[in-house]
């Protein structure tokens, strides 16, 4: 079993597609292509972790949507923002006919596939967040790959994702964890206080 995470897919959401370039003619087109990558990678009994603006469509696409992706799927909760049309509204089920889950709006995990601290999940980047000076991570998304991560964050949604290795789909957690290490600040170096 993989954990992976992910953000911002936007599904139905043809402006998206102009406001962050992305390479598609049309929002079939690319609600396409991003379950096809997403499935591609995701196995069945894999969790996947998204933290929001998944569709700013109603619930019955929503609902189309996740019965076609492979899955656990747990959502942060977000309704006072894209998400507010369809989440809560209904119970979805994955392509595995796992219920999707619907998480508060942030929280903290901790999985056996890496060895560190409780890594911290929201949908907006944090300037702090728990345990980040001892060394902790913070995945988020909504910045569609234009805010510069700092310490040891990482923006994982679909658009930087795709600007990292070339695809619409979720991030494994170790890879995420991997990739901060190999391009992050020295982390010593940024805590001022030496906390």
């Amino acid at each position: 079993m993989t954990n992976w995470v992910t953000s911002d897919s936007h599904f139905r959401h043809a402006n998206i597609i102009k406001y962050t370039n992305r390479p598609f003619d049309s929002v079939e087109e690319m609600d396409t292509e991003m379950v096809r990558a997403w499935n591609s990678v995701v196995e069945k009994g894999d969790i996947v972790y998204h933290l929001g603006d998944f569709t700013l469509n109603g619930k019955d696409y929503a609902s189309k949507i996740f019965a076609r992706l492979n899955g656990n799927i747990r959502i942060l909760g977000y309704q006072w923002h894209h998400d507010k049309r369809w989440i809560n509204k209904m119970d979805y089920i994955s392509r595995d006919g796992s219920r999707v889950i619907i998480l508060p709006p942030m929280v903290l995990i901790k999985t056996k596939e890496i060895d560190c601290l409780p890594i911290t999940l929201c949908h907006y980047p944090l300037s702090s967040w728990d345990r980040s000076y001892h060394g902790s991570y913070h995945l988020f998304g909504h910045c569609h790959n234009v805010y510069k991560p700092h310490n040891k964050s990482l923006d994982i949604g679909v658009d930087s994702v795709y600007n990292i290795f070339g695809e619409y789909r979720p991030l494994s957690i170790p890879d995420a964890v991997m990739h901060i290490r190999g391009y992050g600040h020295n982390y010593e170096e940024d805590t001022l206080d030496g906390r």
